[in-house]
């Protein structure tokens, strides 16, 4: 009972009636198929012997007649020979074929269980017995007597009536025995079909009524189920009210919809209530998050400010800077500029002092030596080495040391060492005076 809750139930139950319903009408109706062909067959079968009895009892009537007919035969023409024994072979022949017949058909009669056996049996004893004078009669006919014909006919005379008249009634009974087995082969043929037709009916019209029924009542649970899911959804629509329940009480396959929708809404619900705690806790961060979003813009504006005036005091320091960098490009511009003539004065006065040593020593001759040429007359190694530290007013310091080259060092805090150390440190003091002149050609330009 519990599958019939179901509409997968029900459906199954209707096809199993419908199929069973069908199954049964359809194997009565071949039982009655059945039964009509063979009670049609029966019947025809036994209307068809009965028939060929009726058929074999003409057959004896008309021998009969035949054989009477020869009877007469004899007697008119039995004055010939040849003619009395043509006539006597043939009305015993057909004595003969008579009596056979009936006995045939009383045979068949009794088989087929006619009321007629009685009736068939009397008048083949009668057909006897008028045979049996028949042929008495004969014996006293005179060929050589024409009027031997008359005398035996009236000896016998009227004693084919009641074989006559019983084989006609005989006959009259086999057609009517025909007639109404033919009348009860087409009224059981009737009440058959009938039979078959009238259960046919009943049983379609219960089986439908069965079907109707049937899907009435699951179309009325199904369209409950449908409404009441659907007046569910609607309202939890309506509403937005997940708290909304399906019907699910039914057992039957809306009713497991309706609890997996049941389902859905609480685990729809749980979510929800899960965001809005989450919400409520993202709320609370971002309060807390928006004071120290507060607290970070006043330090950055604080922050800012700083910087503001930092960068005023920066600005104003590399304007300092950049006066104090000028003012010291031109102390270092003045500073070598003082270097150079001190140079050269140490250098004039450092000629003197030795010219005037060589003139107290008495040495002339020759040109004097500026420092390209050695003097005339010679010097010894120590006077080469006094005059090759020394340069010309126009030589710079670098040249000096160049010229130099030897192991006698310069007083003075600039130049130190001697050899290929003074020369290099002569043409670095060079570099150096080549880029200062430089400097001060493109400052002059400016200015």
């Amino acid at each position: 009972m519990n599958g019939l809750k179901t509409l997968r139930g029900r459906l199954l139950a209707l096809g199993f009636v419908a199929l069973a319903g069908l199954l049964a009408a359809g194997g009565f109706g071949l039982l009655q198929l059945y039964r009509l062909d063979r009670g049609v067959g029966d019947d025809l079968a036994r209307l068809q012997r009965t028939v060929a009895i009726g058929l074999d009892v003409q057959n004896a009537s008309i021998d009969f007649k035949t054989q009477v007919q020869e009877w007469k035969n004899i007697l008119i023409r039995g004055n010939d020979v040849e003619q009395f024994q043509r006539y006597s072979k043939s009305f015993g022949k057909h004595a003969q074929d008579v009596s056979s017949r009936l006995q045939d058909i009383a045979g068949r009669l009794q088989a087929e269980g006619s009321p007629r056996v009685a009736e068939v049996k009397a008048l083949a004893a009668a057909h006897a017995a008028m045979h049996e004078r028949y042929v008495t009669a004969l014996k006293d006919f005179d060929a050589a007597d024409p009027e031997s014909g008359k005398k035996v006919d009236r000896a016998v005379k009227g004693i084919d009536r009641s074989a006559t008249e019983a084989m006609t009634a005989l006959t009259r009974l086999i057609e009517q025995d025909v007639k109404a087995l033919g009348d009860d082969t087409r009224a059981r043929t009737s009440a058959l079909y009938r039979t078959g037709l009238i259960t046919l009916s009943i049983a379609i019209a219960v089986l439908s009524l069965l079907l109707i029924v049937g899907i009435v009542l699951t179309l009325r649970r199904l369209t409950t189920s449908l409404s009441s899911l659907q007046g569910a959804l609607g309202q939890a629509r309506a509403r937005m009210d997940l708290t909304v329940r399906a019907p699910d009480s039914r057992g039957d396959e809306l009713s497991a919809a309706g609890a997996s929708i049941n389902a859905l809404f609480a685990e729809l619900q749980s979510t929800l209530k899960s965001m809005r705690d989450n919400a409520q806790q993202v709320a609370s961060h971002s309060s807390s998050l928006h004071g120290s979003v507060d607290t970070l813009a006043d330090a950055v504006a604080q922050q800012n400010d700083s910087t503001s005036s930092m960068a005023a005091a920066a600005e104003q320091l590399a304007v300092s800077v950049a006066h104090v960098s000028e003012s010291a490009g031109h102390a270092r511009d003045v500073s070598r500029s003082s270097l150079e003539r001190a140079d050269f004065g140490g250098n004039v006065i450092e000629t003197t002092a030795s010219s005037m040593r060589d003139a107290a020593v008495g040495r002339t001759g020759g040109r004097w030596w500026h420092g390209r040429t050695e003097p005339p007359g010679g010097t010894d190694r120590r006077d080469r080495r006094h005059h090759q530290g020394h340069r010309r007013p126009d030589q710079s310091a670098g040249a000096q040391c160049r010229n130099r080259g030897g192991t006698r060092r310069r007083t003075g805090p600039r130049f130190r060492g001697g050899g290929r150390r003074g020369a290099q440190t002569g043409r670095a003091h060079d570099r150096s005076d080549q880029t200062d002149r430089q400097r001060g050609r493109q400052r002059a330009v400016g200015d």
